[in-house]
C-alpha cells in the first residue's frame, strides 16, 4: 500500500476501537518509517511509552553504547539492525510523558516518569543519553496556560530534574523543529525568535529559573545566527559591485 492508504487504514482502526492499544502499538511500530516525521501519528505507541518508561529505556540501550561498553567491540549485523529500528522509534516519539487519563500533562507524573527512566538507565551506562533524548521529547511540549513556552508541568519538571544533557536536548530539539524557512536579507527572523524566547524566559525566571536558563540559551543561539546572517547579507551586497 502507498503511504496515504496506510494512514487511512490506521485512522479507521483507531476510530473503531476494536483492536487493543497494545496491538495497535505493535502495528504502529511496524510502520514507523511511514509516521517517522509526522508528530502525533503513533498515539498508541506513545501511550504505551507514557505508561511504561522501560520501553523508552530499552530503545536507548539498543540504539547507543553505554558509557561502560567496550568501544572496540564491533556490533553484529543483527545489533546494527536493532539499533537502526530503535533510532527510528526514538525519532518518531513527540508526545511528552506524564499524561493522565484525560490527556493532560501532570508535573508529578512527568517527574515520576523521568526518575524511573533514570533509575533503569543508570546501571547500563545510558543515563546521559537518556537525559538528552528526554530533552528532545520535551522540546515538543505545548504552550502554557499563560501563552509562554513550555507548558507549566514541563517547566516544573525541568527545573526540579535539570541536567546539562536535558538542556542540550531541548535546545537542539527546538532549533531543529524550526525546519526550513523562507527568509529575506539579514537576521531579522532570528531576532524576532530571540525576542520571543526572551519573553518566555522572563515568564519563567521567577518560579522556574533553570527553565529560564535554557530559554536564554536559545536567545543566544538566535542572536548569534542573526549576526551571522547580517554578515552574509553584507558580503553578498559587496559582491554585487
Amino acid at each position: 500500500m502507498d503511504r496515504h492508504s496506510i494512514e487511512e487504514v490506521f485512522k479507521i482502526l483507531n476510530s473503531r476501537g476494536t483492536i487493543s492499544r497494545a496491538r495497535m502499538a505493535s502495528l504502529e511500530f511496524l510502520y514507523l518509517e511511514v509516521f517517522r516525521f509526522d508528530t502525533g501519528r503513533i498515539p498508541n505507541l506513545e501511550a504505551e511509552v507514557n505508561d511504561n518508561p522501560s520501553l523508552f529505556c530499552e530503545a536507548i540501550r539498543m540504539a547507543y553504547r553505554g558509557k561502560n561498553d567496550p568501544k572496540d567491540l564491533e556490533p553484529t549485523d543483527e545489533q546494527k539492525t536493532a539499533a537502526r529500528n530503535a533510532n527510528t522509534f526514538i525519532d518518531a516519539l513527540s508526545s511528552v510523558p506524564g499524561v493522565d487519563e484525560h490527556g493532560v500533562i501532570e508535573a508529578e507524573k512527568l517527574k515520576e516518569w523521568i526518575i524511573e527512566a533514570r533509575r533503569i538507565s543508570e546501571p547500563t551506562g545510558h543515563r546521559a543519553m537518556l537525559d538528552y533524548q528526554i530533552g528532545e521529547i520535551l522540546a515538543h511540549a505545548p504552550l502554557g496556560e499563560d501563552g509562554s513556552w513550555p507548558c507549566e508541568p514541563v517547566r516544573e519538571a525541568v527545573n526540579d530534574l535539570y541536567s546539562v544533557e536535558i538542556e542540550r536536548g531541548i535546545t537542539i530539539g527546538r532549533y531543529n523543529a524550526r525546519g526550513a524557512t523562507w527568509r529575506g536579507e539579514g537576521g531579522a527572523q532570528e531576532r524576532e525568535l530571540a525576542d520571543q524566547y526572551e519573553g518566555w524566559a522572563q515568564a519563567c525566571e521567577f518560579d522556574h529559573p533553570r527553565m529560564a536558563k535554557i530559554l536564554r540559551e536559545m536567545v543566544r543561539k538566535y542572536i548569534a545566527e542573526a549576526e551571522w546572517q547580517d554578515n552574509e547579507a553584507m558580503i553578498r551586497r559587496r559582491m554585487r559591485y
